[in-house]
């Protein structure tokens, strides 16, 4: 053997063993992907197994074994989802809303009450407050009032069509609590009577 045929088998060893690097890498990467999707890995039975080798499953073992089997990351995206969701939601914090609410009509009042100083004057006899309202600024903060709560309406009225929820007179969760709200409109119109 000369130094040359000895480089060449060299090299083709070396070619071949990238290649078998390669071929372990996308190997673990596929078993990585299917170990990330099912959540364990793969266990193989003779009885189980189909012409291409793989265990059937239906797609609602796959939820449940994904639902069963998730990362910490995973949950963690799917706890940002949700926490997003809620603050688009209509009425998902009361609290919130309200002082939003307040906060916009007080500005709004501010800029349109300009520079107007009012005097606050307090009764003697009972210690409190008299303010004088001015009836275009009630009025207004009642129609804007008005035009929200429609508007909120309507977005929620929305969300429940598109949920399927079915919207009631009564409004009931199961048919139980709807034959219960049902009996007791029956008594109150007895007892109107």
């Amino acid at each position: 053997m000369d130094l040359e045929s000895i480089e060449n088998r060299f090299k083709d060893l070396k070619k071949r063993s990238v290649d078998v690097a390669i071929q372990i890498r996308k190997i673990a990467e596929r078993e990585a992907k299917d170990e990330s999707l099912v959540g364990k890995p793969k266990i193989y039975s003779m009885e189980d197994t189909n012409e291409m080798g793989t265990r059937p499953v239906d797609s609602s073992e796959r939820r449940r074994l994904k639902l069963m089997n998730y990362s910490m990351r995973e949950y963690e995206e799917w706890d940002k989802k949700q926490k997003g969701k809620e603050v688009k939601r209509g009425g998902a914090n009361v609290q919130e809303l309200a002082k939003y609410s307040y906060e916009k009509d007080l500005s709004r009042s501010k800029q349109n009450n300009g520079n107007r100083v009012v005097k606050i004057s307090t009764d003697a006899k009972t210690n409190r407050l008299q303010v004088k309202d001015d009836e275009k600024l009630v009025n207004k903060l009642a129609n804007d009032l008005k035009k929200t709560t429609r508007e909120r309406f309507l977005a929620r009225k929305k969300d429940m069509e598109k949920a399927d929820a079915r919207a009631t007179p009564g409004g009931y969760i199961n048919e139980k609590n709807k034959q219960f709200n049902l009996k007791l409109d029956r008594q109150m119109k007895e007892t109107e009577r």
